[in-house]
C-alpha cells in the first residue's frame, strides 16, 4: 500500500515536471520559431485583412524569450494600407516589456524603441473595430509601467483632419529618454506642429537643445523656446506632481502679424476673422513677461508699436507708440498708452 502511495505521488509529481519543461520549451523555443515563420505571417495576414478590411504586410518579426519575465519583439516593417494607400507604418520597432508583475495588472516596459511612424488617424479609426457598449462588471485594464524604461523615436508624421478643410500635421523626431538614469535624464524632442484650415496655415515648432531635465521626480525647463510662426516665445518652467508647476513665458519682439494670422485662420478661434473684420494694415510688435502658476497668472505685455487701419471709419489710422497691459486672474489693466489717430501732425 505504501509503495503504491509512492508511485503515485512520483507520477504526479513526473506530471506536473513534465508540464512545467513542456511549457518551457514552448515558450523559449517553439513560440519564438511560430512567429517567424512565414507561414503563420501569412495567416495573421489573411485574418487581419479579413476582419479589418484591409491590407497588412508583417516583415521579419522576431520574438525573443529567455529563463525570466521579460520578453522582447522586434520587426522590421509593419504596414496598414487600403485601396493601395499607406493608413499605418512602422519601421525597425524593438520592444521588451516585463512580466513579472502580471498578477498585478501590470507591465513594465523596459525598452521602446522606434525609427518611423506615419500614420493616418482618420484612416485608422475607421478601420478599427466599433467599441461596443461596455459590460458592467468591466475588468480592471492594464497598467503600462514607463517610468524605468528608454525610450526612441527618430522620425514620425502624424496626419489628423479635424473637421472638414481644417487639418493638423505633428511631426515628432529625435525623441528620446533614458528613464534608467535616476539621478537626472534629459528629455530630447524636435516637435513640429501645422495647423491647416481653408488655406491658412498656423505653425508651432520646439527643440529641447538639452534644456529639459528631468530630476528628483521634477521636471525642470532652462529657456527652451517656442517658434509661433515668425515670433518666438522662451520657456523657463519647473514642475512636479508634489509643488504643481511654475512658468516663465517670456519674448521680446513678438509680432502683432503672428496674432493676426492666427485669429484670421479660424484655426484656434471660431469666427476669428470676424473679430478682426473692420481692421486692415494691422502690424507691430510687443515684449511679454508671464508667469504661470495652478492657482494664478500674472505679467506684463509692453507694447512697442502698434499699427492699424478702422475700414468702417474711412479707414482712419490709429497707431499705439507704447502701452503696458498688466494681467492677473483677476483683472487686466492698460496703462501709460501713448499714440495717436489719423495723420500725425
Amino acid at each position: 500500500m505504501k509503495k503504491n502511495k509512492n508511485k503515485i505521488i512520483v507520477s504526479i509529481f513526473s506530471l506536473i515536471l513534465l508540464l512545467f519543461l513542456s511549457f518551457f520549451v514552448f515558450y523559449i523555443k517553439i513560440l519564438p520559431v511560430c512567429v517567424s515563420n512565414t507561414k503563420v505571417i501569412t495567416c495573421v495576414e489573411n485574418i487581419a485583412k479579413k476582419y479589418l478590411n484591409c491590407d497588412i504586410k508583417i516583415e521579419n518579426p522576431k520574438l525573443k524569450t529567455e529563463f525570466s519575465s521579460k520578453i522582447g519583439f522586434q520587426i522590421d516593417n509593419f504596414i496598414i494600407s487600403k485601396n493601395s494607400k499607406n493608413i499605418l507604418t512602422l519601421e525597425n520597432l524593438n520592444t521588451q516589456i516585463s512580466l513579472k508583475d502580471l498578477l498585478k495588472n501590470r507591465i513594465i516596459l523596459n525598452r521602446f524603441e522606434l525609427d518611423y511612424i506615419y500614420a493616418d488617424v482618420n484612416k485608422l479609426i475607421d478601420i478599427l473595430p466599433k467599441e461596443e457598449k461596455e459590460p458592467k462588471n468591466k475588468q480592471k485594464q492594464l497598467d503600462i509601467d514607463f517610468y524605468d524604461s528608454i525610450l526612441t523615436l527618430k522620425k514620425s508624421l502624424i496626419s489628423y483632419e479635424i473637421e472638414s478643410g481644417y487639418n493638423a500635421t505633428l511631426k515628432i523626431n529625435d525623441f528620446f529618454i533614458d528613464n534608467t538614469q535616476k539621478n537626472g535624464r534629459n528629455l530630447h524632442f524636435d516637435i513640429n506642429t501645422l495647423l491647416s484650415k481653408n488655406g491658412k496655415d498656423v505653425y508651432f515648432a520646439i527643440n529641447d537643445k538639452n534644456k529639459v531635465l528631468l530630476k528628483n521626480k521634477h521636471i525642470y525647463v532652462n529657456d527652451c523656446i517656442l517658434n509661433i510662426n515668425k515670433s518666438k516665445i522662451h520657456i523657463n518652467a519647473q514642475a512636479s506632481k508634489k509643488d504643481g508647476i511654475n512658468v516663465d513665458l517670456t519674448s521680446k519682439g513678438f509680432r502683432i502679424e503672428d496674432i493676426v494670422d492666427i485669429v484670421n485662420s479660424n484655426i484656434l478661434i471660431n469666427n476669428g476673422s470676424e473679430m478682426l473684420s473692420c481692421f486692415k494694415d494691422i502690424s507691430g510688435n510687443f515684449d511679454f513677461n508671464i508667469n504661470l502658476t495652478k492657482e494664478n497668472i500674472k505679467g506684463v505685455i509692453d507694447l512697442n508699436n502698434g499699427f492699424l487701419k478702422i475700414i468702417p471709419l474711412n479707414n482712419l489710422p490709429v497707431a499705439a507708440k507704447e502701452g503696458k497691459i498688466l494681467l492677473s486672474s483677476k483683472d487686466i489693466m492698460l496703462k501709460d498708452f501713448k499714440g495717436y489717430y489719423g495723420t500725425p501732425i
